[in-house]
């Protein structure tokens, strides 16, 4: 008999994310969990959210969706490092007319 249930890890092999963005999406609801021991999601669910969510996004599009996050946390960053160098600046120069 075929196994009839999904791991983490093959769910988010299948929707081509990560283990933690199947996490979330057990946490809002769009995907449930087994209750059976391990965590195990079962397949006619996942593949039920799979054409549901192949009408609203595809999985391309989560990939691009978290490439764009990725790159708004690094110019964050870059930021971040650009005011605590005008920061440093601005003590620098003020400790200079003192």
């Amino acid at each position: 008999m075929a196994c009839r249930t999904f791991s983490t890890k093959e769910v988010a092999d299948l929707f081509g994310v990560s283990p933690d963005t199947v996490y979330r999406m057990e946490q809002n609801g769009t995907l449930k969990r087994l209750k059976i021991p391990g965590v195990r999601y079962s397949r006619r669910e996942v593949y039920a959210v799979l054409r549901e969510g192949a009408e609203t996004c595809t999985v391309a599009s989560v990939r691009r969706l978290e490439e764009k996050i990725r790159m708004k946390d690094a110019e964050i960053e870059r930021l971040r490092g650009a005011l605590r160098t005008i920061a440093e600046e601005a003590r620098r120069q003020e400790g200079e007319t003192l």
